[in-house]
C-alpha cells in the first residue's frame, strides 16, 4: 500500500508540474497531512451506525483527573494553547472510550477555530479537528467545518479522510456523496486509492463494484491515474529494476555489504569476525570521494563499534567524519554508552563536540536517565540546572520528567516541570500523568499534591 501511495505522489507531481501552483500545492498537502493520524481499521460490513463508538454516558470510567485538566485547559488565554490542549485532553479521553468528554473538548477546540482570522493557522486548526472527529465516530461533525476551508486543496484533504471515515463506519452512500463533490484530479485519484485499500480490507465487494463504475465514469486523466496505481504488474516491474539497480560493484554497495554482515557478527557474538569486516570497510571508504557517501559509511561503521563496546574505535572513527550530521550521531550513541557504563564524567565531556543540537539533547537526557539509575540524583539535579540558560534544557526537562513519569515518581516529575517555561510541554506531561493516575484507583496524597503542583503552574 505505501509503495502505491509513493507512485502516486511522485507521478502526480510530473503530472501537475508544469503548473505554476505546484510546489505551493504540495507544501500545502504535506503540512495537512503531517497534522493527520492513521485511521483505524474496521471490519463489519452490515449496520450503517456500526463503526461508531460506544458514546453512552452510562458508568462513565473514573477519569477526575483527567476532567480537572479539562477545566485548566478552558481557562488558559492564548487561543493558539488552548486549542492545543483541548485536543490533547480530547485525545486522552478518546484512548479511555469517554468519547461524550472527547466531543465536549473538540466543540470548545471549534469555537477556538470559528474566531481564528489567521488562515493558515486556521486551516491546521480545521485538520485536526477533522481528524479527531472522525475518529470518535463524527465524520458528520466534520464535513460541517470544511465549509471553512479556504483553501481548495486543503478542503479536498479533509474531504478524503471524511468519505474514507463514512466508509470506515459502512456508511456508503454518504461516503459517495461526498467523493463526488471532489473534482480535483489529483485528489480524486488519491481518494480512489484510498477507499478501494479500506474496501477491500472490509470485504466490501458491492461497493468495491460501484467505485470501479465510478472510476470508469470519471475523466480521461483520473482514470488513467488509477490504472497506474492499480497496476500490480506495474509495481513488481518496478520492484525488480530497483533490485537490479541494487546489485552492484560499486564500492560503496560493498562497504554497505561490509557493514550488514559486521552486524550480523555481532548478533553472533563474533566480535573478532565484526572486527575484521569493519577494517575492510574502513579501507574501501578511502576511496570514494563522494563526502556524503563516504561520511554516511563511517557513521554506520562508528555505531556498529559502538555496539560492540569498542569506543575508542568508534570515537577514532567518529574524528575521521567531516559532516557534523554523522559525527554527532556516532559521538552521542558513544556519550551514551559510556552512561550506561557509569562513566558519567567523561559522557558529559563527550557531548561538548556534538555539533548538531537534537543529537546532543538525546545524548544528555540519556546520561541524567542514567545518573538517576545509579542513585546519583544530586549530579542528575547539578547537570539539569547546569542546562536552565541554554537550549538544552528544553528537550531534556520533559524526557526526565517522562522517564519519572513512567516509573512513578510524582514529587520528581514536579519538581523537574518546576525548571521547564513551556506551558504547553507541561500540559501534555500532565494529561499523561492524568491518565497514569486514572488507571490507578489507590492515588496517594503524594501524586495528587504533586499534580496540583503542576497544574498551577499552567497559564
Amino acid at each position: 500500500m505505501q509503495k502505491k501511495t509513493d507512485y502516486l505522489l511522485r507521478y502526480s507531481h510530473n503530472v501537475f508540474t508544469k503548473k505554476k501552483t505546484t510546489y505551493y500545492r504540495f507544501a500545502i498537502c504535506a503540512l495537512l497531512f503531517l497534522a493527520f493520524f492513521p485511521l483505524q481499521y474496521a471490519f463489519c460490513l452490515d449496520a450503517e451506525d456500526a463503526y461508531l463508538p460506544d458514546i453512552s454516558l452510562n458508568n462513565p470510567p473514573d477519569n477526575e483527573p483527567l476532567k480537572q485538566l479539562f477545566h485548566v485547559a478552558e481557562k488558559i488565554n492564548d487561543p493558539v494553547f488552548r486549542f492545543k490542549a483541548l485536543v490533547e485532553i480530547s485525545l486522552a479521553f478518546q484512548e479511555i472510550k469517554n468519547y461524550p468528554m472527547a466531543e465536549s473538548a473538540l466543540l470548545q477546540a471549534s469555537d477556538i477555530m470559528h474566531k481564528t482570522k489567521e488562515s493558515i493557522i486556521k486551516n491546521i486548526f480545521i485538520s485536526t479537528l477533522v481528524d479527531n472527529y472522525i475518529k470518535i465516530g463524527r465524520p458528520d461533525k466534520a464535513l460541517e467545518i470544511t465549509k471553512d476551508i479556504d483553501f481548495p486543496d486543503s478542503r479536498n484533504d479533509a474531504l478524503i479522510n471524511i468519505v474514507i471515515g463514512y466508509i470506515q463506519q459502512g456508511q456508503y452512500e454518504k461516503a459517495w456523496i461526498v467523493a463526488e463533490s471532489i473534482n480535483d484530479v489529483f485528489s480524486k485519484t488519491l481518494l480512489f486509492h484510498r477507499a478501494i485499500n479500506k474496501l477491500t480490507e472490509q470485504r466490501a465487494y458491492a461497493e468495491i463494484t460501484k467505485l470501479q463504475d465510478m472510476i470508469e465514469n470519471s475523466p480521461p486523466a483520473i482514470r488513467r491515474l488509477t490504472r497506474v496505481t492499480f497496476n500490480e504488474e506495474y509495481y513488481r516491474e518496478k520492484e525488480n529494476n530497483i533490485l537490479s539497480l541494487s546489485i552492484s560493484k560499486s564500492k560503496s554497495h560493498k562497504i554497505k555489504t561490509l557493514i550488514n554482515l559486521s552486524r550480523q557478527s555481532v548478533s553472533s557474538e563474533d566480535n573478532a569476525q565484526a572486527e575484521h569486516l569493519l577494517e575492510r570497510a574502513i579501507k574501501l571508504s578511502k576511496y570514494i570521494k563522494a563526502e556524503q557517501v563516504k561520511d554516511e559509511g563511517l557513521a554506520k561503521i562508528g555505531l556498529v563499534y559502538v555496539e560492540m563496546g569498542e569506543l575508542n574505535k568508534a570515537q577514532e572513527t567518529a574524528n575521521s567524519i567531516r559532516i557534523a550530521l554523522y559525527r554527532s550521531e556516532v559521538l552521542a550513541a558513544i556519550a551514551i554508552a559510556y552512561a550506561k557504563s557509569g562513566a558519567f564524567q567523561r559522557a558529559i565531556i563527550l557531548t561538548d563536540g556534538i555539533d548538531v543540537i537534537y543529537q546532543k539533547n538525546n545524548a544528555l537526557a540519556q546520561i541524567i536517565i542514567h545518573q538517576i539509575n545509579a542513585g546519583q540524583e544530586k549530579e542528575a539535579d547539578q547537570l539539569m540546572d547546569s542546562l536552565s540558560n541554554g537550549p538544552s534544557g528544553a528537550y531534556v526537562y520533559p524526557t526526565v520528567a517522562d522517564y519519572y513519569l513512567q516509573n512513578i515518581n510524582y514529587d520528581n516529575v514536579a519538581k523537574v516541570c518546576g525548571k521547564i517555561n513551556n506551558q504547553f510541554i507541561k500540559f501534555e506531561i500532565l494529561v499523561n500523568m492524568a491518565k497514569k493516575m486514572q488507571n490507578n484507583k489507590d492515588i496517594q496524597s503524594s501524586q495528587q499534591r504533586a499534580f496540583k503542583t503542576i497544574m498551577d503552574s499552567i497559564n
